[in-house]
C-alpha cells in the first residue's frame, strides 16, 4: 500500500522540480528579452545603428556630410535668428532650417567638395611663408 503512494508522490515531486526549472528558465530568458528591449530604445543606441547602417552603403559619405552640414546650418540658424527667444525667432528660424536644408540636400556634393578644398587649403602648412622667414 505504502508503495502505492510513493510512486504518485515519487512523480508528483518529479513534476514539480521540472516546472520549478522550466520557471526559472523562463524567467531568465524574458529578464534577458526585456534588458534587450530597454537597450534597443535609448536613443543613442538608435543613433548608433543608423550610422552603422549607413556606413555600410555605397553613399553613406555624402549622406553623413549632409546630416553633418544640415545640424551645423539649423544650429547657426537657430543661434542667429533666436529660435527659443520669441515666437518670430521661432517661425524665421523653422523657415530658414527648410530652406537650408533643401538647398544642402540639392547642392551637396559642390558645397562638399567647396568645403573640403577650403578645409584642406587651411589645414595645410603654407611651405612658402615659413621659408621666407
Amino acid at each position: 500500500m505504502e508503495n502505492d503512494l510513493l510512486s504518485p508522490h515519487l512523480a508528483l515531486s518529479l513534476r514539480i522540480k521540472q516546472l520549478q526549472e522550466d520557471n526559472l528558465r523562463q524567467s531568465e530568458t524574458i529578464n534577458r528579452l526585456v534588458n534587450e528591449l530597454a537597450i534597443s530604445f535609448q536613443p543613442v543606441n538608435a543613433a548608433l545603428q543608423k550610422l552603422h547602417s549607413m556606413a555600410e552603403q555605397p553613399s553613406a559619405p555624402i549622406e553623413l556630410a549632409k546630416l553633418g552640414l544640415n545640424a551645423g546650418l539649423n544650429f547657426l540658424i537657430d543661434q542667429l535668428l533666436g529660435k527659443h527667444r520669441s515666437i518670430k525667432g521661432y517661425l524665421s528660424a523653422i523657415q530658414a532650417e527648410s530652406i537650408s536644408e533643401k538647398f544642402v540636400n540639392t547642392n551637396a556634393p559642390g558645397l562638399i567638395g567647396l568645403l573640403g578644398a577650403y578645409l584642406k587649403k587651411r589645414l595645410t602648412p603654407n611651405i612658402n611663408n615659413t621659408n621666407e622667414s
